[in-house]
């Protein structure tokens, strides 16, 4: 009786198992035709809004492993600039810019002390700028204007001191012949 009772128990183990296995399939389709069913029926935003605290769910998430998994130089990569700068319209854009303002907060010391000055002079052109400046120039024109000007000078000077010489012999003829010099005034005059 044994071998029959023990074959017994398998066909009823065996059995056991393939009713769980029908029940399993069979439950698996009922819930998800309930589910579905539930869904289109449910408002899941209200439900969510009404039951869900968002607040508990925010303050569990660890934003800062979000964002050390963010590839962000990927997602500037795809990122069309030139699309983006070709939409724009900058005209609204600068018209709203206070120059002013922005002006005001530059720190006029430190961008010239960025300046290098020695590498600004290796760039300039002295030789052209020199040339540029003489060619501006009308050198004969000023050397004409300060000679003549040195000769105007010289002759007046010659005159000043042939008028001091005249004087000075007139007053030694004068003192030779004895005149007075109250006659020569009115001789002169």
């Amino acid at each position: 009786m044994g071998p029959a009772l023990d074959s017994l128990e398998a066909r009823g183990a065996e059995a056991l198992r393939a009713a769980d296995d029908m029940t399993d399939q069979v439950l698996r389709v009922v819930i998800r035709k309930v589910v579905t069913a539930a869904l289109l029926e449910v408002d899941i935003t209200a439900v969510v809004r009404d039951h869900v605290d968002l607040d508990a769910i925010a303050e569990g998430i660890d934003v800062e492993r979000i964002i050390d998994r963010v590839d962000v130089e990927k997602i500037v990569g795809k990122v069309d600039i030139d699309g983006i700068a070709a939409r724009l319209e900058l005209a609204p854009i600068l018209a709203r810019v206070d120059v002013d303002a922005v002006v005001q907060r530059v720190d006029v010391d430190a961008v010239v002390q960025r300046v290098d000055v020695d590498a600004v002079i290796r760039r300039v052109d002295l030789v052209g700028l020199a040339d540029t400046v003489i060619d501006g120039v009308d050198l004969p024109a000023i050397i004409r204007e300060s000679t003549g000007t040195m000769s105007t000078e010289a002759v007046n000077g010659v005159r000043s001191q042939g008028m001091r010489a005249d004087d000075a012999v007139a007053g030694f003829v004068g003192r030779v012949l004895r005149r007075h010099p109250e006659n020569n005034a009115v001789a002169e005059a």
